[in-house]
């Protein structure tokens, strides 16, 4: 079950259609099999597809369990390869809900 801060869909109840946003850099990374804490909350596995390092830090496509790609930035302190598994975590208070129907199909 996803946990969210500031509901935008009028009214979000349980089983119902929405999208949620939220910014790149509050989203915490680490790799699956770490004992890192990250934030208490919404979690789940992902895959590092792509990585090019950057300099200051590393620019990874992270693919999301639905087929999704994201681009996420990743320090350069913990040793990244392409293929890793990954947890991606986020605050609820940092995830914004909107109601998906008022997505209009130029728009997907």
């Amino acid at each position: 079950m996803l946990v969210a801060g500031p509901d935008r869909t009028g009214g979000a109840t349980v089983g119902m259609d929405c999208l949620i946003s939220v910014r790149p850099e509050s989203i915490q990374v680490a790799p699956a099999d770490s004992a890192e804490r990250l934030a208490d909350g919404n979690q789940l596995k992902a895959y590092i597809r792509t990585l090019l390092f950057m300099g200051q830090n590393y620019e990874a496509d992270i693919e999301l369990p639905g087929g999704q790609m994201v681009l996420i930035n990743l320090p350069p302190t913990t040793s990244w390869q392409e293929g890793q598994e990954v947890t991606l975590s986020v605050l609820a208070e940092r995830l914004q809900l909107w109601d998906a129907s008022a997505v209009t199909e130029s728009e997907e």
